[in-house]
């Protein structure tokens, strides 16, 4: 696995490198090279729910999905509330 991209805050030429690399990305089927191309802020992973609406990261996600307005039932996201038509 190489370095990970440059992270914010970006100059000119840091971004340019990281536009590059999310091309390179984007263009190979090597998900070791894919993820380099990300950070966890450009990925929404909190929205990764299980079909039963059980959560896999916990309070932190919860909280997140929360402050986005998602219903939940107990602990579990209310899937039927909150499927997208």
């Amino acid at each position: 696995m190489s370095q990970r991209p440059p992270l914010p805050p970006f100059t000119l030429e840091t971004a340019r490198q990281k536009v590059l690399a999310a091309e390179a990305a984007w263009n190979t089927r090597d998900p070791d090279r894919v993820v380099l191309a990300y950070t966890e802020e450009d990925v929404p992973w909190w929205r990764i729910v299980r079909a039963d609406g059980s959560l896999a990261k916990g309070a932190r996600q919860r909280a997140l999905l929360e402050a986005e307005g998602v219903p939940f039932r107990g602990e579990r996201v209310d899937m039927r509330a909150a499927r997208i038509p």
